[in-house]
């Protein structure tokens, strides 16, 4: 469709506080699964990226601390085993996304090829 005739655009960029407020609100009351009524509400938005904000973002579930020393571990000894498959590496961390293990993966990736472990610290020997 053209942007002439008539149908909605679509938003790209940053959310506003209230539309994930809005967002919030819609998951309470339809539930964490209709993403396509969802999206009905906030024209411009599609149901993918409702689905995408409320599963790496706004989510109970979903972990925004800093990740523990644990977890440090963990990470590297499952990608030996399962490479990138960082859904099946996420369900050995609870709440953190499959986006935010591959996202630490990558910029830590730099550091771990020049001899510098995870937290900052040369590797001995």
């Amino acid at each position: 469709m053209s942007a002439g005739d008539g149908a909605p655009s679509t938003i790209k960029g940053p959310r506003s506080p209230e539309e994930d407020e809005l967002h919030q609100r819609l998951v309470n009351s339809h539930g964490a699964k209709n993403w396509s009524l969802i999206s009905q509400t906030i024209p411009g938005r599609s149901g993918k990226s409702f689905c995408l904000r409320w599963c790496n973002q706004l989510s109970m579930v979903v972990d925004h601390q800093l990740l523990t020393t644990e977890e440090y571990g963990i990470i590297p000894r499952a990608h030996a085993e399962q490479k990138n498959r960082w859904a099946k590496i996420s369900r050995l961390l609870s709440g953190r996304t499959k986006k935010a293990i591959e996202n630490h993966w990558n910029s830590t990736l730099k550091w771990r090829r020049r001899g510098v472990d995870d937290a900052g610290f040369e590797e001995i020997g």
